[in-house]
């Protein structure tokens, strides 16, 4: 990928300077090194052990070529091309109007537009010879036919990522000594000197550090009669990774490491883990109606009406989703607060006393008081990686059961394809409270507590008429 008018830029390592692209090789162009060894194979095969058996399995490896980690992979946003910076324009100075390219300390209305020697306090760095990542994907799996109608299969499935691009502050500054921080009072005084790299604020890398890898046992159970359609789809598995996907964040997960010198401290459980997840679907139509008798003398009209209805449900039954605590980096004991798509430092808060646990004890467990509140901590800003992994813990599961249930009704006096439908929906049925997740962040005043849960019971009735 490369700008038409070569207005990219790269930052340089070696001469600790922004690198603009210029004409010749689309490398030149892109300020990245061509890939040419990317071999991809797959391979299955299926083998029927009897009449009603069957096994199959399949390996493939597949590269991911680009990857929605925003605007850090597109060196086109780069300075100095692209500036992100930001400054109050306070009202204290509206009777000092700004001219020229003057931005600091006067009121700049905005006919006056942007001034053109506006800073960047974000850099992109893009490693030149990055290699692109690739996942390796396999399953083994038994299909058996119970009856004609039924069949269950049973798979293992698997896959495994490897240099995948990981996001962070390629400038993270170390943590502050006990002297730093008794001279200047915060650690945000010292912050740009303890920068590795001097003359630059946060420097937003893209790193092949990335992995993954999923494990899971997959059942299926299907049958299909005349009246009766019933699906159940079992999954028993588990999700590793040391990063999440940018702008895909929720629950407290980020794209970016506590520590992005120490990327392999970040491993733990995917933002999308879910251990156990069970889904039963089922469509049932009555075996009368449709032209057909309750029985001998049964009028007509009763037949037409009570007759033909047709019901489907769909129970979820959902273990709880990763839950990621952290606490915001407000006072710069690391970085200056940046986006996470621009790589935020996500630092951890610490357990005081491991046998206490995180989360509180489960006879006082409740929607407003999910964790140990006791005995999590902000570190001291001169040791601020917390000891709580990454997404150590699971939040409320989900339990809820859809209900559908519809009937046709023939309109022969307007012609033979007329019909009048009638159709409930009903979402979540028995209205069950499904908790969201509870605040993650400590220094929030909500943290261990729901704000919010998921719908409760939503009826909709229709009806349509076809002709």
């Amino acid at each position: 990928m490369y700008e038409a008018n070569n207005q990219a830029a790269n930052f340089d390592l070696g001469t600790r300077s922004l690198v603009v692209a210029k004409d010749g090789s689309i490398e030149d162009r892109a300020l990245r090194r061509m890939d040419w060894n990317n071999f991809a194979p797959r391979v299955g095969f299926a083998y029927q052990l009897s009449k009603s058996t069957v096994i199959r399995s399949g390996y493939g490896l597949g590269y991911n070529y680009w990857n929605r980690m925003a605007s850090a992979e597109v060196l086109g946003t780069n300075a100095p091309f692209v500036t992100r910076f930001s400054t109050t324009n306070s009202v204290l100075n509206i009777g000092n109007p700004c001219s020229g390219n003057e931005f600091q300390n006067c009121f700049r209305p905005t006919w006056l537009g942007y001034p053109t020697n506006l800073p960047s306090n974000v850099i992109l760095y893009l490693q030149r010879d990055m290699p692109w990542g690739y996942i390796q994907n396999w399953h083994f799996t038994i299909q058996h036919s119970i009856t004609p109608n039924t069949v269950i299969d049973v798979a293992y499935v698997g896959n495994r990522g490897v240099k995948l691009p990981l996001l962070g502050d390629l400038n993270q500054a170390r943590p502050v000594t006990d002297a730093e921080l008794a001279a200047t009072g915060t650690p945000l005084a010292t912050l740009q000197a303890r920068r590795p790299i001097q003359g630059f604020g946060n420097i937003t890398a893209t790193v092949p550090t990335g992995f993954s890898s999923y494990n899971g046992l997959q059942v299926r159970f299907e049958h299909r009669g005349r009246d009766l359609t019933l699906l159940n789809s079992f999954t028993y598995s588990k999700a590793i990774d040391n990063v999440g996907q940018v702008l895909e964040g929720s629950n407290g997960g980020s794209p970016n490491p506590q520590d992005f010198n120490n990327p392999n401290n970040d491993k733990g459980p995917s933002s999308f883990d879910q251990r156990f997840n069970n889904t039963t679907s089922v469509v049932y139509a009555l075996p009368f109606g449709h032209g057909k008798r309750f029985g001998s003398g049964t009028p007509a009209v009763i037949d037409y009406v009570a007759g033909g209805w047709e019901a489907s449900s769909i129970i979820s039954l959902q273990s709880g989703q990763p839950l990621n605590l952290r606490y915001g980096d407000i006072d710069g004991r690391l970085s200056d607060g940046q986006a996470d798509f621009l790589g935020n430092v996500a630092v951890r808060p610490s357990v005081v006393d491991p046998a206490a646990g995180i989360l509180a004890p489960s006879s006082v467990r409740a929607y407003d008081n999910y964790f140990n509140r006791a005995n999590i901590v902000i570190p001291p800003a001169t040791q601020p990686f917390g000891n709580i992994g990454r997404n150590a813990v699971y939040g409320f599961p989900l339990y809820q059961v859809d209900l559908m249930m519809q009937k046709h009704f023939a309109l022969p006096f307007i012609n033979e394809t007329s019909r009048l439908t009638f159709r409930g929906e009903f979402f979540n049925l028995l209205n069950h409270t499904n908790f969201t997740a509870p605040t993650t962040d400590l220094r929030s005043a909500n943290f261990g507590r729901v704000t919010s849960t998921f719908d409760p019971r939503a009826i909709q009735l229709a009806l349509r008429l076809m002709f």
